[in-house]
């Protein structure tokens, strides 16, 4: 009977957690995109879903819960200091990471010393975020810039001077915001005079599927080398 029961037991935790192991709603995208993304930083326990077996990719995340996915894939040092912002409390579940990030230089906050950390994050702080805590930008930044891709300098929504562009300069440097893995980004806009009718707007709120790309791709960079991303032939190392 004991033996029954515990095959039962088994039986039940197998299926009730491998119910979500394949998100309902990202077999939309096609292989090597979000599909890929998403299901590599769930079986790296970086992500999970929600109690539906969904992921809802097309959902907006703040910016501390970016934090926490980005120090869930690369792990914490353990810098020591106080929270030098006035809306990060010192027992919330995101502190830890906000005075991680301060103190190793990844964030700095808003030019009136606040955080902010339930406002939706936008693709410019992201970009600097995960710029910021998987290399040393300044050593990968030179005043000529080689696009990947799409110049982006030719995009109006761009401002080369802006405190952003160093971070997507060097980003797309790398080939890390390729049209098809960075969407919300990008957008079409018909008959105005934008290249390819596609315009980049780095001030675009970005999505769940958009932060499992930034940070599968800056780790498969990080991981082979630093390297120009290539989807079929670069993959990011198992978290430890």
């Amino acid at each position: 009977m004991k033996k029954i029961l515990i095959l039962v037991l088994t039986l039940t935790f197998f299926v009730s957690n491998s119910a979500y192991a394949n998100f309902s709603d990202i077999s939309k995208y096609k292989e090597g995109t979000f599909s890929t993304f998403i299901t590599w930083l769930e079986d790296q326990g970086v992500v999970q879903g929600y109690n539906d077996g969904t992921f809802k990719p097309e959902n907006k995340i703040n910016r501390a819960e970016f934090l926490k996915m980005l120090y869930e894939t690369i792990g914490m040092e353990g810098a020591e200091t106080t929270s030098p912002f006035p809306d990060v409390p010192s027992n919330e579940w995101y502190t830890k990471y906000v005075k991680e990030a301060y103190a190793t230089g990844v964030v700095e906050g808003y030019p009136d010393g606040y955080f902010r950390p339930e406002n939706y994050i936008n693709f410019a702080e992201a970009s600097k975020i995960v710029m910021n805590g998987f290399f040393d930008v300044d050593s990968l930044y030179d005043d000529e810039y080689k696009p990947c891709g799409y110049d982006l300098t030719a995009y109006p929504s761009i401002n080369t001077a802006a405190w952003y562009w160093k971070y997507i300069h060097v980003s797309d440097e790398l080939c890390m915001l390729q049209y098809d893995i960075t969407p919300k980004v990008w957008e079409f806009r018909g008959g105005d005079p934008v290249p390819y009718g596609i315009d980049f707007n780095p001030g675009a709120d970005i999505t769940r599927a958009d932060m499992a790309a930034l940070l599968y791709i800056a780790k498969a960079v990080k991981d082979n080398g630093i390297k120009k991303y290539n989807s079929l032939s670069m993959f990011p190392a198992d978290i430890n």
